[in-house]
């Protein structure tokens, strides 16, 4: 990610790709050897959220369940992606979660997910 916010402007795509202009506006890397790093493609539980058909918050329409991460596990296994973001499966996405984060937990799960059972079913599908 940067900070910087540009406009690049080519008379086709190929210049547009060409551009190095966001690469000069960042700092050098300061990690070092970074060769363990391999881009992935990763997809993300809260599709059914943003449609509406499920919630952010506990209760009957919560999207981030044990049932459904591992359904999503499986269609992401299915279709080459290696990873899944599951967001919504902790304590504190009730209410007015965005405004409110210190009611956030990262380590308690609502009673409908499971952590250690969708981590399980993500390694043996990895």
């Amino acid at each position: 990610m940067t900070p910087w916010r540009t406009m690049q402007i080519a008379d086709d795509a190929a210049g547009l790709y060409q551009s190095h202009l966001v690469l000069n506006l960042n700092e050098p890397n300061a990690l070092g050897d970074v060769s363990w790093v391999k881009p992935r493609k990763y997809m993300g539980i809260w599709w059914g959220m943003h449609l509406g058909e499920q919630t952010w918050s506990s209760g009957p329409q919560h999207g981030a369940t044990t049932g459904y991460a591992k359904k999503m596990i499986d269609f992401a296994a299915r279709h080459g992606f290696k990873g899944l973001l599951v967001e919504g499966w902790n304590v504190g996405w009730d209410g007015d979660w965005f405004g409110n984060g210190e009611t956030f937990s990262f380590t308690q799960p609502y009673p409908d997910f499971d952590l250690k059972a969708v981590a399980d079913y993500g390694r043996k599908r990895a």
